[in-house]
């Protein structure tokens, strides 16, 4: 029994396969993070714009 887990804590055959899903991992979560970052300013953008559009519709001055 001793031989088969000194073999086992030995095997480095999956150690890179799970430092790649690692890896993979993080970056996901930093691809979703900048996503929703930049998702939000780019909302705010819409709005801002919306607003003016409505604004130059009515042919009422925009609030400064």
């Amino acid at each position: 029994m001793k031989a088969l887990l000194a073999r086992v804590a030995s095997d480095d055959s999956g150690s890179t396969a799970t430092e790649y899903a690692v890896i993979a991992v993080i970056m996901a979560i930093v691809v979703v993070a900048g996503a929703r970052s930049v998702g939000a300013e780019v909302f705010d953008l819409y709005v801002f714009v919306s607003e003016q559009i409505t604004v130059a519709l009515q042919g009422n001055e925009p609030d400064p």
